[in-house]
């Protein structure tokens, strides 16, 4: 497979974060219960993984992963279903937030894990992603449903642990562990989902509801997985993390399409900060990473 440029990768990397952060506006917007939502969404997106997969290895196979390869399944599995709970429990702000307290956790498991360098500018990145994302959500984060705002925070801790399994596991198969997370997810939810949510069976097959259910399972979890994957290969699991924060500056923009809701001030320079914050890595990034450092997929 030919090496793609430190550019290419990137733009592959934002294609990813383009297609999650359309998760927010659709989750919130299904008549159904957590449970059901991320069962269901990993159901689709375990067969589109499937399905992909089947061109190159067998069933057998998915199973025959590596330790690494299970951990990041299972790491998988908690973050996807924690983010919907914590969706479904706090606001779309507290969540997103909490969640994206992520590439700090990237930068302190990259260090200790896979040896990569906690430098001063990627210090300084997190200062500023941080204190932009503070301004971003000024107004709009709220202390109450706390139970949602532990578990957004569970999610971003999880989300770490699978980034960095997938770059450690990147001469692997992450893609198999990103399949078996996706069944895992779907065979614990959607059983008792059928039996419990009455909604679940009754409203899965209407027109709306369905295709929800295949962006969210085929576009927002299995091609941007493809990308995120892709990605992972050729850059830093910190430099991953930190392209990801374009996803919280996503979100207003799609409920502005969606209703018209205008972002605040505060929104737009905590915007800015952030997006000043991810130029400053992926620049100081390119400068410094040799050829020799962009390893190719095997």
């Amino acid at each position: 497979m030919k090496r793609p440029s430190r550019l290419g990768a990137t733009s592959v990397a934002v294609i990813s974060v383009l297609l999650f952060s359309t998760g927010g506006m659709f989750i919130k917007g299904l008549p159904l219960g957590a449970a059901s939502v991320a069962g269901i969404r990993s159901a689709f997106a375990a067969i589109f993984f499937a399905l992909i997969l089947a061109r190159d290895s067998s069933p057998s196979d998915w199973l025959r992963m590596s330790g690494l390869g299970w951990f990041a399944a299972c790491m998988y599995a908690l973050m996807v279903t924690s983010y919907v709970f914590s969706m479904k429990l706090t606001t779309a702000a507290n969540a997103i937030f909490l969640q994206y307290t992520m590439p700090a956790w990237v930068l302190i498991g990259g260090a200790l894990w896979l040896k990569e360098r906690a430098t001063i500018i990627r210090l300084v990145t997190i200062s500023l992603c941080l204190t932009g994302m503070t301004l971003f959500f000024m107004g709009k984060l709220e202390t109450k449903d706390w139970l949602g705002s532990v578990i957004a925070l569970f999610s971003g801790i999880t989300f770490a642990a699978l980034t960095l399994a997938l770059r450690k596991n990147r001469r692997g198969r992450p893609l198999h562990a990103v399949l078996m997370g996706n069944a895992i997810t779907a065979i614990v939810l959607v059983p008792p989902s059928m039996i419990f949510d009455s909604q679940a069976s009754s409203t899965l097959f209407s027109a709306p509801v369905f295709a929800s259910f295949i962006w969210l399972g085929v576009f927002q979890i299995g091609i941007a997985y493809l990308c995120y994957v892709t990605a992972l290969r050729y850059l830093q699991a910190f430099e991953v993390a930190v392209i990801a924060l374009i996803e919280p500056i996503l979100n207003p923009f799609w409920v502005y399409l969606w209703n018209g809701e205008t972002p605040s001030g505060w929104a737009f320079a905590g915007g800015t900060i952030i997006l000043c914050s991810i130029a400053l890595q992926t620049l100081s990034a390119g400068k410094v990473q040799t050829k020799a450092q962009m390893e190719p997929a095997t």
